[in-house]
């Protein structure tokens, strides 16, 4: 006769934790390659990162602009499997101050410079997305420190809502603080390639009547600001000291989430 063999183990896991486990294998958050690495290796922690999927189930897909979909617009080669550096918890407060009037994305950016993004749109209204012809003091070289500067690679998660209109670049930094340390007025050649992406994938023209007012000082002394985006191209320019206070209302701040690690 046969014996049967019973196992007896003791583990503070919790049947909702078990329910949450499975959930996350079926939405796609515990990915193929995270349970492949545990399995090779399960003596090593191996924390579990947010996935695509699991983020676009939280924003939606109009709201997410993958590794792949980036690269492929811009004619760059894809890296593979990018980390995601926010945690689920981040999203979700992104999605929910979405239902108010706010514009949060996930998107990827390659780490292009402004002038790298130039090189290879052009000034072309006839080839959107371009940049604006008129508007070339940006590419002279006594702006080069900071129009060939490469922000770190990666997925930002971007407002394009674009807010604190109507005052200065210094009164919208204290805005910005009073929001927690958290966030962060993004570089403009992030805010530039992340919209000439969504663009190029979708069609859709994000800062259509308005600048994002960067953190980049031009040799003049002054705050860049990149945007307006219609017909005749992709506006980079620049306005006034930073304690100036004026009544522009297209003077605004695309906020990013600072990353996680």
């Amino acid at each position: 006769m046969a014996k049967t063999k019973t196992i007896v183990a003791q583990s503070d896991i919790t049947a909702g934790q078990m329910e949450d486990f499975w959930r996350k294998v079926k939405d796609g958050t515990i990915s193929g390659s995270c349970l492949d690495s545990f399995l090779r290796n399960p003596s090593r922690f191996n924390p579990i990162s947010l996935t695509l999927v699991r983020a676009t189930r939280i924003l939606g897909s109009g709201k997410v602009l993958s590794t792949e979909q980036a690269t492929k617009a811009w004619g760059l080669p894809n890296p593979g499997e990018t980390l995601i550096r926010y945690s689920e918890e981040d999203l979700r407060e992104a999605a929910e101050e979405n239902k108010t009037g706010a514009d949060w994305r996930l998107v990827y950016f390659s780490g292009q410079s402004l002038r790298e993004q130039h090189a290879k749109r052009g000034d072309n209204p006839e080839s959107q997305p371009c940049f604006y012809k008129s508007w070339d003091w940006w590419l002279k070289s006594k702006e080069d420190e900071w129009a060939n500067r490469k922000p770190v690679p990666g997925y930002y998660l971007l407002d394009f809502r674009g807010r604190f209109g109507r005052t200065s670049w210094d009164r919208q930094n204290e805005e910005i603080v009073k929001l927690g340390s958290n966030f962060e007025r993004t570089h403009e050649a992030v805010v530039t390639e992340a919209a000439m992406s969504f663009f190029m994938t979708t069609g859709e023209r994000l800062l259509g009547d308005f600048y994002h007012w960067g953190p980049s000082e031009t040799s003049n002394g002054l705050r860049v600001r990149v945007g307006c985006f219609d017909e005749n191209g992709w506006c980079v320019g620049s306005y006034r000291n930073p304690g100036y206070v004026g009544s522009d209302s297209s003077l605004r701040v695309c906020l990013s989430r600072k990353f996680r690690s």
